[in-house]
């Protein structure tokens, strides 16, 4: 096998490389947008009457700046 061993196989590897970042940048897009609808969600649940402190569990890994004014809102009320 040559491959990588050679410019050709060097820049294969550089693409598969770019296009591998393409998909972890994508899926980090994906988070932020999943915990904003997670933030959203609770928040509406808090105001339909949810308790605060399975408003503050289902919080639990959401790490976003909504998030982390949720929770600094709780602990206020």
């Amino acid at each position: 096998k040559t491959e990588g061993k050679t410019i050709a196989g060097y820049e294969k590897i550089i693409e598969l490389t770019k296009k591998i970042k393409e998909i972890f940048e994508e899926e980090e897009r994906d988070y932020e947008a999943e915990a904003k609808r997670i933030v959203t969600n609770l928040e509406k649940a808090l105001e339909e009457g949810a308790k605060k402190n399975y408003v503050a569990e289902g919080l639990a890994g959401v790490g976003t700046k909504e998030s982390m004014e949720l929770r600094e809102r709780l602990l206020k009320e």
